[in-house]
């Protein structure tokens, strides 16, 4: 079967550009039937993809506050109808960290008007699916006839490109889906397709790959979650818990990396340590036994005013050797005059800096940017949902979590028992260490993009449709979001280099990019 477009991945970027690509083939007389597909390996993922889907992340956070979030998105939220729908939602989840998030917001978010109201509260992610399915009904309801969307559920493996065609090859037999309006379901067609379809452009929108683990790739376990959010989050951690407690008085969960994954599931974990009076001991292993920044400010934090990288010195940065000076030294002269670094990171944030200073780069500086100092200030200017590290200070106070700082070399199973061996280094003397735990959870943060080019076939096919035009952190792209060495391929999010290197929130990031890529489809696809 041959497409126009094909969309791979059915989340946050393909969903919301096929939105505004409707919106956009709206507004012409198009002569010719438009035929699109929809594809992601799970139908369920569709519209809010892995991370934001009622399939699989009903019960995490942002680790943003509104403030930081599309514009269109909050304003959708502050709709009565829509407030109490999203509360009439919270209210079923047996979540303790969505009944905290009740008792402290409830109230001011159902009076709220405006953004101002809300701006530092952190929604549950699941809002954002509900926005997705909303606009997304909408568009659909008013699309003309000539234009055609069909959804499927199949896994991609690769991509080859022919002449001015792409044929796309999957792993199965394509499952082909109709989208039923009334609670944004989708229902099973009894027509089957082959497993490959054809397309003259592709529109790329993959999730954040998962955990790299060479170490465990021989274990094959329901205890050991190898990636905590396709595998189901913290509820299905839950469930093994209680299933480990049944044949043991006490048990150590064990997870590999302390970043973001980590801090999510602390809250539940501290209700059940706490609250339910369950023996549960917790360790976490990283290289640098760190976990991220809480998004939190000082007393003064209202007074900061920015001096590095303040309208004056704007214009002299030019460079992300530059930009990336600047920020250290704006977060060092907070720390020295008693700010938190997130005090002048919001600032920075808040009057849009980024943006501001990107404009002075020439295509070769951006380039530069993207490949070496996007990554390096990334690094510096994680924050995350306070909530979640509070939880994390708590349990740590009391002897419930052990931080191991090293890097792991092997972990077997044993006995019923997980064996992790570690690498401890102080200075010259190196260490071996084997921690024994029930539960293993793999939170190391995304593959590398270097291994799913050696390791993913449809990240290697595409990668020879683009002619290797790569560096460390994803496929070379243009200004609207095309492969520089193929402009029919669209790539809007994390396979692309760059692709938020304003440091904006990642999903207001991959919206707009989407928005630009659509965009430009419309124009190619009119005839």
């Amino acid at each position: 079967m041959k497409f126009d477009l094909i969309f791979i991945g059915g989340g946050v970027g393909s969903s919301y550009g096929a939105i505004n690509l409707i919106k956009k083939l709206n507004q012409v007389n198009n002569k010719q039937q438009i035929n699109i597909a929809i594809i992601d390996k799970n139908i369920k993922n569709i519209p809010g993809g892995v991370p934001y889907s009622k399939n699989l992340s009903s019960n995490g956070f942002f680790n943003n506050p509104c403030r930081l979030s599309p514009k269109e998105f909050i304003s959708w939220t502050l709709k009565k109808k829509n407030k109490l729908l999203l509360v009439k939602f919270l209210q079923k989840q047996n979540n303790y960290s969505i009944k905290s998030w009740l008792i402290n917001n409830k109230e001011k978010f159902l009076k709220s008007k405006n953004l101002h109201q809300i701006e530092e509260i952190y929604f549950p992610r699941i809002f954002l699916n509900f926005w997705l399915e909303d606009i997304f009904i909408n568009i659909l309801k008013i699309k003309k006839k000539k234009i055609k969307v069909h959804f499927f559920e199949g896994e991609a493996l690769n991509v080859i490109q022919d002449n001015e065609n792409f044929q796309v090859r999957f792993k199965e037999t394509l499952r082909n889906y109709q989208l039923i309006n009334k609670g944004f379901k989708f229902k099973r067609k009894k027509s089957t397709l082959k497993n490959k379809l054809y397309t003259k452009k592709l529109f790329i929108s993959l999730g954040l790959p998962g955990p790299h683990n060479p170490f465990a790739k021989n274990i094959n376990d329901k205890f050991f979650m190898y990636d905590l959010y396709e595998q189901g989050g913290i509820e299905k951690l839950k469930k093994l818990i209680l299933l480990k407690l049944k044949k043991k008085n006490k048990i150590t969960i064990h997870f590999l990396g302390a970043k973001a994954g980590f801090l999510e599931c602390l809250p539940e974990l501290k209700n059940l340590i706490l609250n339910k009076k369950k023996a549960i001991n917790i360790i976490a292993t990283s290289q640098k036994a760190e976990t991220l920044n809480p998004a939190s400010f000082s007393k003064n934090a209202g007074k900061y005013k920015l001096i590095y990288l303040n309208n004056k010195n704007l214009k002299k940065i030019n460079n992300g050797k530059d930009l990336f000076r600047s920020i250290i030294k704006e977060f060092n002269y907070a720390k020295k005059n008693n700010f938190y670094i997130y005090d002048a990171w919001t600032k920075i944030l808040k009057k849009g800096i980024m943006a501001d200073v990107l404009r002075n780069f020439s295509s070769k500086d951006l380039r530069e940017y993207n490949r070496f100092y996007h990554n390096k200030i990334r690094n510096i200017t994680r924050f995350t949902y306070p909530f979640t590290v509070d939880s994390k200070n708590e349990l740590q106070k009391l002897g419930k979590i052990k931080m191991i700082k090293g890097k792991i070399k092997k972990l077997i199973k044993k006995g019923g028992i997980f064996l992790t061996k570690t690498l401890i280094t102080h200075g010259k003397v190196n260490k071996e260490i084997t921690t024994k735990s029930d539960i293993i959870i793999s939170v190391t943060g995304p593959n590398k993009f270097k291994n799913l080019l050696e390791q993913n076939s449809l990240y290697n096919s595409m990668n020879i449709c683009g002619k290797n035009c790569v560096n460390k952190f994803g496929y070379i792209i243009n200004k609207k979001f095309q492969m520089e060495s193929n402009l029919n391929i669209y790539v809007v999010s994390f396979n692309a280099s760059g692709y938020n290197n304003k440091r904006e929130t990642i999903v207001k990031a991959v919206i707009n990019n989407s928005t630009i890529a659509s965009n430009d489809l419309s124009k190619g696809l009119i005839t």
